[in-house]
């Protein structure tokens, strides 16, 4: 990102789209986030839609996507519901993204999506919806009238959230190993340091090849045991 948290002024008019992310599953909100950020992307994570709805009156997203089905309960419902009686949020493009089955889903929720998607969705499709609705939107914000504050509030935000998409990317890349003694694929279980090397580590393989972890910086596997 061009901004950084340690920034005295942010151009209002250079920041990019801003996607409220609501989404229970922590899993797959940061997968989300972390590939819409990847992307250009501001993305503002919620767990819940109590807090979605705070986030989204605060902010004035470009685009939301959520999810209904909280904890088993479509309480998304009432978090569109909200939006949609607000002047100030009921023209913000509406992406659900949901699990539950047809008959569980509430008539209104999937009416007032402009897009509606099951569960699982793929993070490539996602970023195809949310370009087609902002390219198609006619009534986004003017970003001129954004105060500084709440783009100060975003880039301090931004730097937790590129932290933790490294994160994720990092997991994601190690996740995909394989054992250097038969080629089968080792399930990743952390990264850390040792002296000052820093190794992502890996359980037993599963043809008994032995444990190992893997030297980053080196470029060589190491066997434990």
């Amino acid at each position: 990102m061009p901004v950084t948290a340690s920034s005295s002024a942010v151009p209002v008019n250079d920041l990019p789209p801003i996607v409220l992310l609501v989404e229970d599953d922590v899993d797959t909100l940061d997968m989300y986030g972390s590939f819409l950020e990847t992307a250009g992307f501001w993305v503002a994570p919620s767990t819940s839609a109590q807090q979605g709805r705070e986030i989204a009156i605060e902010l004035k997203p470009d685009v939301i996507v959520t999810d209904i089905g909280f904890e088993g309960d479509p309480l998304g419902a009432d978090f569109i519901r909200s939006l949609q009686a607000r002047p100030d949020t009921r023209r913000i493009p509406l992406i659900v993204v949901t699990g539950l089955p047809n008959d569980k889903v509430p008539t209104d929720a999937r009416e007032q999506a402009d897009v509606f998607r099951r569960k699982p969705l793929p993070a490539a499709r996602l970023l195809d919806d949310i370009r087609v609705l902002l390219d198609r939107s006619h009534d986004l914000r003017d970003r001129s009238t954004r105060n500084v504050e709440s783009a100060q509030r975003l880039a301090e935000k931004s730097t937790k959230l590129l932290a933790r998409g490294a994160e994720i990317r990092a997991r994601v890349e190690s996740a995909t190993a394989a054992c250097p003694g038969c080629g089968k694929a080792l399930e990743w279980i952390e990264r850390g340091k040792i002296g000052g090397i820093e190794y992502d580590y890996y359980r037993w393989c599963v043809k008994g090849c032995g444990l190992f972890c893997f030297d980053r910086a080196g470029e060589r596997w190491v066997k434990l045991a």
